[in-house]
């Protein structure tokens, strides 16, 4: 299996941290949003994984130089998300697709795989129930198929919603080929539906687009939350033996605990932080 990650376009909405990294290299948690998706993929025994950059495209060649199955693949002209997973049409069988500015976990991967197979379609869409369906392309649907997608209605009919990850056949290239100017992935998708067996699996677990600072603040959260299980300090952070650490805490390389800090619930700790004396921690990340 391969997967495509599109990452070339510059968010303007995640300003200013798109000033000095692209989107896809952004941390949550402490690691690059790329990097929690490239973990959830290898976990599915994906075996090439191609990041379509364009936008400080040599932030991901020196961040994954030594990964021996992770490919950086050039989107020249900026035409749309179409035009970015179109860079990759010398794949030749059925891939997954995951657009850069999302998390969500490897049990949602591997559900959406497992639907895919299970019915041999065209295209499988992972779909999401949304509070504000009306800035995604909203999906219709009948008898477990997606008849339609609107792309941003003014009134969405259902809540159901496009997260941006597929399970594509080889045969998606073939409509991207006979596209012309903007080339959005939506309206290829759309095409398959028309023509094709296009299916759909719920999230369960979670998804969030990263569109907002608002919402790179909830991804943090969130990850957080279902990723951290227990307490682990490497070897190299110091943690001062009148510091509290009660919870589930990752404190990474080289961190400083000082004396007196107090560090409760799910928190996270990034390697050289130091977190001074008589500081209280609850739920955090500080990287």
């Amino acid at each position: 299996m391969k997967a495509v990650i599109p990452c070339a376009k510059k968010e303007e909405a995640l300003y200013p941290f798109t000033e000095s990294k692209p989107t896809g290299m952004i941390p949550v948690m402490g690691k690059p949003i790329v990097k929690h998706l490239i973990s959830d993929l290898q976990s599915e025994e994906v075996d090439d994984i191609y990041i379509v950059a364009n936008h400080r495209e040599e932030d991901f060649r020196e961040e994954f130089d030594e990964y021996t199955n992770v490919n950086i693949v050039t989107q020249e002209e900026l035409n749309g998300t179409g035009g970015a997973v179109e860079t990759c049409s010398f794949i030749e069988e059925d891939f997954i697709v995951i657009n850069g500015d999302v998390v969500t976990s490897g049990e949602e991967i591997s559900a959406l795989l497992e639907k895919h197979r299970e019915n041999n379609a065209s295209s499988t869409i992972l779909a999401a129930t949304e509070e504000s369906p009306e800035k995604f392309g909203v999906l219709s649907i009948k008898n477990d198929k997606v008849e339609h997608i609107t792309e941003k209605p003014e009134e969405p009919e259902n809540p159901l919603v496009n997260t941006g990850i597929y399970v594509f056949n080889p045969e998606i290239f073939s409509i991207l080929d006979e596209m012309e100017g903007e080339k959005e992935l939506t309206s290829a998708v759309q095409k398959m539906v028309e023509e094709q067996d296009v299916r759909f699996e719920m999230v369960e677990n979670y998804w969030i687009d990263i569109g907002s600072n608002r919402k790179l603040w909830k991804a943090d959260r969130v990850k957080r939350e279902n990723e951290i299980v227990e307490t682990n300090i490497h070897e190299d952070a110091q943690v001062h033996e009148d510091a509290v650490i009660d919870g589930e805490v990752i404190i990474e390389k080289n961190a400083q605990i000082r004396p007196g800090a107090v560090i409760e619930g799910k928190t996270f700790i990034g390697r050289n932080s130091v977190i001074g004396p008589n500081t209280l921690l609850r739920d955090s990340t500080v990287t």
